[in-house]
């Protein structure tokens, strides 16, 4: 399964320029954790930095408060992780562990925002796809019924 299906499409932007205030606001008002930091190239919004709530706090202790006169590009994360749309679930998994991220945004094949994909969202899956593996192999270990006479039902 590829993280375009599973990430979450509906994802939280500021444009670069943007005051940390404004990111904060969005970010109480939507009850997320994070917002994607994205510059407009080519008429497609590209995404060029992460800010957590966590960046937040630190600035705001920073600057005494005053989050209306940082930019959003001054508080983010730059370069952030971008995993491709059509990237597997466990591959993905494996590059946001190496990385130490537990969010990061899906992009399309031109680099665009297309979604937010979170460690969650990839063991999710994982989860179920071994749940599945647990039953298949605990259906096939179960003895077959016998017929009446103890025959065997047929293959």
């Amino acid at each position: 399964m590829n993280v375009g299906r599973v990430c979450t499409r509906e994802v939280v932007f500021v444009d670069e320029s943007e005051s940390l205030h404004t990111a904060a606001e969005l970010m109480r008002n939507k009850w997320v954790g994070s917002v994607v930091v994205c510059k407009e190239v080519d008429s497609q919004r590209v995404p060029v930095g992460m800010i957590t709530d966590r960046d937040v706090a630190m600035a705001a202790l920073r600057s005494e408060g005053r989050l209306s006169g940082i930019l959003a590009s001054q508080a983010m994360s730059r370069n952030p992780l971008v995993i491709p749309q059509d990237e597997d679930v466990a591959d993905a998994l494996e590059r946001m562990r190496s990385h130490g991220v537990r969010r990061a945004p899906v992009v399309n094949t031109g680099g665009a925002l297309v979604g937010l994909v979170s460690i969650d969202d990839l063991l999710e899956v994982l989860v179920e796809q071994l749940s599945s593996i647990v039953h298949l192999i605990a259906r096939q270990l179960k003895p077959s019924p016998k017929l009446p006479g103890g025959r065997m039902p047929p293959a």
